[in-house]
């Protein structure tokens, strides 16, 4: 059996980044237990901009408002690493979801930081976000994307040919 102080054990967990914190709780099964709740909550930053379910689902389970170190890496990739999407040939726009979805949450995105990590993505489309975005009504929320032009990536069922888009969940 392990013996060990609980306090120094979150103390080294929660200094160590996401690969480390992975390598650490496999030590043995007793700090598996322990802490595999929490490293959970940390897969966020393996699903943003690359597995939307995941990340929608993650981000609907677990607060992640009291880690605001956490979720600044998480904000930051999100707006420096827009991943796009080709619905055609010659088009190609933003993949939305994941910065609508820290958006609608209200995590603490600045309007300075958006305009430096991505300008572009601020003059284009961060108002237009905003100016969709009901709090608490995710239904009146959608039904305003679906009117909004520029948000095309954000509007249910424009990919119908493509059978491995998730549209933003309802």
């Amino acid at each position: 059996m392990f013996i060990y102080d609980k306090d120094i054990l979150y103390l080294i967990y929660n200094n160590l980044n996401y690969k480390d914190k992975y390598n650490f709780i496999q030590i043995n099964k007793d700090l598996y237990h322990l802490l595999k709740d929490d490293y959970q909550k940390f897969k966020l930053i393996k699903y943003i901009n690359n597995d939307y379910l995941n990340y929608y689902n993650l981000l609907n389970t677990f607060d992640y408002k009291n880690d605001e170190e956490f979720m600044n890496k998480i904000i930051i990739k999100a707006f420096m690493n827009i991943p796009k999407i080709k619905p055609s040939l010659v088009v190609e726009m933003y993949d939305l979801r994941y910065i609508f979805e820290l958006i609608y949450n209200n995590y603490n995105i600045k309007d300075e930081d958006i305009k430096r990590y991505n300008p572009h993505f601020y003059i284009h489309f961060y108002k237009k976000i905003k100016n969709c975005i009901i709090n608490n009504d995710r239904k009146l929320t959608l039904e305003r994307i679906e009117n909004d032009s520029y948000l095309y990536s954000l509007k249910q069922n424009k990919f119908k040919n493509n059978k491995e888009w998730i549209t933003i969940q309802k």
